[in-house]
């Protein structure tokens, strides 16, 4: 009897452990993780001043690094040394989740 739900437990451990992993970030979590990554990139030259109509679309798990693959689009408005500059967002980003928060590898 216990080499039957040692073999049941082996089988169902896999599928318990990927439900808590939570799947891709959500609309709002990748776009925290964008924004940390410009915040990151700009250092002291400017910030972030917001996002505008950014989407979310297509997350597949990435079979070559952790994470997630997705499509993002819209544009973040950046303050450049007191100037206001738009960039677009479009694309395949890579989110990966490291100590409980999403990071955006372009």
């Amino acid at each position: 009897m216990n080499l039957c739900r040692s073999a049941l437990l082996a089988a169902t451990l896999p599928l318990v452990l990927s439900a808590c992993s939570g799947g891709a970030p959500s609309k709002s979590q990748a776009e925290g993780a964008l924004v940390r990554q410009a915040e990151t990139a700009l250092g002291r030259m400017g910030s972030v001043k917001s996002v505008e109509n950014f989407g979310l679309a297509g997350c597949k798990e990435d079979r070559v690094s952790d994470g997630y693959r997705c499509d993002v689009s819209g544009h973040i408005v950046l303050n450049l040394s007191g100037m206001e500059q738009r960039r677009p967002l479009s694309g395949a980003v890579r989110f990966s989740k490291a100590s409980g928060e999403w990071t955006a590898h372009r």
